[in-house]
């Protein structure tokens, strides 16, 4: 039984990007007006829906009935319409908002302006539709690295003051938020690398915005048992005492606007910028960051976005297990390196690949996972786990060899350095 609205009906179809979307039907269209009009749905969903069909274009009959009957047939239509709170309270932004609709890109001046009203934690809830449009548009026509960097700037303004520069020797290291649907999260035996090699890893995790919803590292870490901060304070101290897998930050302790955001990226159904600028927040100004990404170009657009920050080291891996940092077989994985050299970024890439003939179509258990992590930690391999044959103990002992392995690397890279 679909449990969709219509309205999140539309915004999966039209709200995918450049490329791949996909035309409103007759019907569907007819719901969507009644939905847009209806004073209950969702605002932000409104914004989404208009902003993703406005830049995709009115294709088809359906897509025209929409056009016509909110008379949307340049930006200014929409910003009449719907964007009455700028309107009243946030004047400033509506040149930024004509441009974005225009599809102009920002200077990071106008992305810092639009970030700090993305991330203004007084905006009603009911009033969001231009969280929504400007959300979309920026995810449909790609965001460019100066909107990376003034979003980014707006975001660590809202830290707290709890967060402050640490150990040089501390790490960052970032999963995708969403999780894992069909595979294992190895992350802390990277952390458990680092430990050794002498190095501080600190994880920044989140609860699930979406849109998978298995878990994710944050809940594996709270199966582990494995320490959380809420401070630089708390981290200074923890840090006295030993334990195998590193440190974990909470977003909710960065900012409350940040746990805001995690609702309103189940209702925007697509995943939006936050989603590759959340793999790069560095509260404790760590001067190592490590961070996965799946599509091109993005592995080299967070570099890029890092090096405006003059991070030192910055390690980057595509293409890894569902788009994170665990190796995966039967495609080339991709690393990308770059290391600060007297003002300058000396940049290796490198890529991996093993093929597998076992194929595994399983979801992944997070008891089973924290026995993996335990059992691999203790004794490196996996013959503890009665959930798998000895196929699966062999695949997954490979996969979090020739993980270690490229992690192993980069931590060679750096003492060279």
């Amino acid at each position: 039984m679909n449990s969709l609205k219509p309205i999140e009906e539309g915004i999966l179809k039209v709200g995918i990007g450049k490329y791949g979307s996909e035309p409103i039907p007759n019907e569907l269209a007819d719901l969507i007006i009644q939905e847009i009009e209806n004073p209950i749905v969702s605002s932000i969903q409104k914004g989404a829906l208009i902003g993703a069909l406005y830049l995709k274009g009115f294709e088809n009959d359906g897509e025209k009935k929409i056009q016509k009957y909110f008379h949307l047939y340049n930006p200014q239509n929409i910003i009449d319409q719907f964007c009455l709170y700028v309107k009243k309270q946030q004047k400033h932004i509506l040149d930024i908002l004509e441009k974005l609709l225009s599809q102009k890109t920002l200077s990071i001046e106008e992305s810092y302006l639009v970030g700090k009203f993305l991330f203004d934690p007084d905006i009603p809830e009911d009033q969001e539709f231009e969280i929504g449009l400007i959300t979309t548009i920026f995810r449909f026509r790609y965001e460019t690295i100066d909107e990376y960097v003034g979003l980014l700037k707006s975001i660590e303004e809202q830290f707290g003051k709890q967060w402050y520069p640490f150990d040089k020797k501390a790490v960052i290291i970032t999963e995708p938020f969403d999780g894992v649907e069909r595979s294992f999260l190895f992350t802390p035996l990277i952390g458990n690398l680092l430990i050794k090699n002498h190095f501080i890893p600190i994880y920044i995790v989140s609860d699930n915005p979406g849109p998978k919803f298995h878990y994710n590292l944050k809940d594996l870490a709270i199966k582990l048992n494995a320490p959380f901060v809420k401070s630089t304070e708390e981290l200074k101290e923890k840090i006295k005492e030993p334990n195998p897998y590193g440190f974990f930050i909470d977003v909710k302790d960065l900012s409350p606007i940040l746990i805001r955001w995690i609702q309103r990226r189940k209702l925007l159904k697509k995943r939006p910028f936050l989603a590759t600028l959340e793999r790069i927040y560095n509260p404790i100004n760590a001067s190592i960051q490590i961070f996965s990404a799946f599509h091109p170009p993005y592995l080299e657009k967070t570099t890029d976005v890092l090096k405006h920050k003059n991070v030192p080291v910055i390690f980057g891996i595509r293409r890894g297990e569902e788009g994170g940092l665990t190796f995966s077989f039967n495609k080339r994985n991709e690393t990308l390196l770059s290391i600060r050299k007297n003002q300058e970024y000396e940049q290796k890439s490198n890529f991996y690949f093993m093929a597998s003939t076992s194929k595994f179509d399983f979801t992944p258990s997070i008891e089973d996972n924290k026995r993996i992590i335990e059992s691999y930690l203790n004794y490196q391999n996996l013959k503890e786990i009665e959930n798998l044959d000895e196929e699966q103990k062999q695949y997954f002992t490979l996969q979090i060899q020739k993980t270690l392995e490229i992690y192993q690397n980069l931590i060679k890279e750096i003492d060279n350095a």
